[in-house]
């Protein structure tokens, strides 16, 4: 890993992008690195106070950029792995986030895959979810997140997290980085 590394984590409701961004900062600090996560629902919802839900695109769009500051001041305090976890599947939302940032690190985004079926479970086994618990809500969320996939082959690291634990996928990403840089 270099001086700086920046993970950006996409993916499909429920595909572990929360659980695998801490498993993979915990890795990273265990190591020598010291790493800070962001989750970009948290920030969202900094955003959105109304039940249910009313903001859109305006505030995915504030997210983002909230997240490029925070990234570049934990940069600035020292830190040398962040990883950001949230919706990143198209070049808008990419660009989002990209154009804010001022620190000079090249993003290296990986997208987690999961079938229907285990990120239904997962919805539904987490108490602290609330619409994503919702069948029909996941699954369409589930469809338009699949019809996204196939031009990331490309630029991602694809990882299918079924059947893996969130440290395992951590250990991969971990050694993609030490590949890479």
């Amino acid at each position: 890993m270099t001086e700086r590394s920046l993970i950006v984590l996409n993916g499909a409701v429920a595909s572990g992008k929360s659980t695998v961004a801490r498993a993979l900062a915990g890795l990273l600090e265990r190591t020598g690195h010291p790493s800070a996560a962001i989750d970009l629902d948290l920030l969202w919802r900094m955003l959105d106070h109304q039940t249910p839900t009313t903001g859109g695109l305006q505030h995915w769009l504030r997210a983002r950029q909230a997240a490029a500051l925070l990234t570049d001041a934990f940069f600035g305090f020292g830190i040398e792995a962040v990883i950001i976890e949230g919706p990143f599947f198209t070049p808008e939302e990419r660009r989002a986030y990209l154009d804010h940032l001022r620190a000079k690190v090249e993003p290296v985004f990986v997208t987690l895959h999961v079938s229907f079926e285990e990120a239904l479970r997962r919805a539904q086994g987490d108490p602290s979810r609330g619409i994503s618990r919702d069948p029909r809500w996941l699954a369409e969320r589930f469809a338009a997140s699949e019809a996204l996939l196939p031009p990331l082959a490309a630029t991602d690291l694809l990882v299918d997290t079924e059947g893996q634990t969130s440290a395992e996928i951590a250990e991969r990403i971990a050694a993609d980085l030490g590949a890479r840089h």
